[in-house]
């Protein structure tokens, strides 16, 4: 599956999942209530349990799956000048409306079943209307509006901290330390501190933040993931077989240089300057695992992370803007760019001086 895709089927994902769970709650609350008298009491249309669990599943599911998709496609970047607590309210009343419009069509189809008569028969809608001005209706707006809000606080949560992060929080992978061979990109922004004093703190600020949206594609599209911002440099990271898979880790490089070119027009006008980058890519063996008590994230620790910082900084000196390892040039699977022999260098604080190449597309 394309990584853009399966990406957004992920975020998809748990909304169905939260609001089934939800559904599944309130139909075993209305059946302890309701227990064998198999009438609702307030518009006493008929009930049947095993008919409520199913069309609360189909219901859930159905719902969940829309509010995914119109989230995710439509109103993920809506709202988002409002504060966190105004966005996820904004949001819960939208889609309570979406929801409200939805159980009116269940509600008129389970009441069809029911009570075997046409949708043409007064007494479908009768009892229908006196659910819908009843508390009973009321109540069940505010239960699916807690889950709404939970569903979108989730996937807050999850763009805050990332999918990855959350994913292993779930799962637990790295509650113990993990070993695993790994890509690291380290990629800064060229002259960053000069633009800095050119267009002022703020503006600049603004130009970071969509210099970094502008990468997000990319990452995804090449299976990589986000590690760190730091100040004006990403680090972006790979598992070794989806970073060399299609020359991913590399193809991410110039998949992002063509995506800021191609804005170059939006960037000068907005602040002046196209912002330029440099990177350096090394791969190899790092530990991972939790950390922190207070706040916990996950840390990678290794020589492969410090190594990749000094080639990228080696950027400069060789007036290059893409450096790489020979450890890693040597497990690239064929294609068709340009490496350029740099030499072999002492990175600052190893012993062991490392073969570099300069990396670059055919025209």
């Amino acid at each position: 599956m394309d990584p853009k895709k399966e990406r957004l089927l992920l975020k998809i994902v748990p909304y169905p999942i939260i609001f089934l769970l939800g559904g599944l709650l309130y139909a075993n609350v209305e059946y302890g209530l309701l227990g064998e008298s198999y009438v609702y009491p307030v518009s006493e249309a008929v009930y049947d349990p095993l008919n409520s669990v199913l069309s609360l599943t189909i219901m859930t599911i159905i719902l969940g799956l829309v509010l995914g998709i119109i989230e995710e496609s439509v109103f993920k970047n809506r709202f988002k000048e409002l504060p966190f607590v105004l966005k996820i309210l904004s949001k819960t009343l939208l889609y309570i409306s979406i929801f409200a419009i939805t159980l009116l069509g269940f509600s008129l189809a389970l009441n069809i079943v029911n009570t075997g008569k046409s949708i043409a028969d007064a007494e479908v809608y009768q009892t229908v209307f006196i659910f819908f001005s009843s508390y009973g209706f009321i109540s069940i707006i505010l239960f699916a509006g807690f889950f709404i809000g939970l569903s979108l606080f989730f996937t807050e949560i999850v763009d805050y901290l990332g999918l990855d992060i959350v994913g292993n929080f779930f799962s637990g992978t790295y509650s113990k330390p993990v070993y695993e061979s790994r890509i690291f990109m380290f990629l800064d922004m060229k002259d960053s501190t000069t633009i800095a004093e050119k267009i002022g703190h703020k503006k600049h600020y603004q130009l970071i933040n969509e210099y970094y949206s502008d990468m997000t594609e990319a990452i995804v599209q090449t299976e990589g993931s986000i590690y760190q911002y730091v100040g004006d440099e990403i680090v972006v990271s790979w598992k070794l077989d989806k970073g060399l898979r299609n020359w991913n880790c590399l193809k991410c490089f110039f998949l992002i240089e063509n995506g800021i070119q191609r804005r170059s027009e939006n960037y000068l006008k907005k602040y002046g300057v196209v912002p330029g980058f440099k990177a350096g890519l090394h791969c190899g063996e790092v530990t991972r695992g939790q950390i922190g008590q207070i706040k916990r994230d996950l840390l990678y620790t290794g020589d492969v992370l410090n190594s990749t910082a000094r080639i990228q900084g080696l950027c400069n000196h060789l007036g290059v803007n893409l450096l790489i390892s020979g450890q890693l040039k040597k497990l690239l699977p064929k294609n068709n760019l340009n490496f350029k022999p740099m030499g072999a260098y002492e990175l600052r604080g190893r012993l062991k001086k490392k073969e570099l190449f300069a990396v670059s597309e055919n025209n």
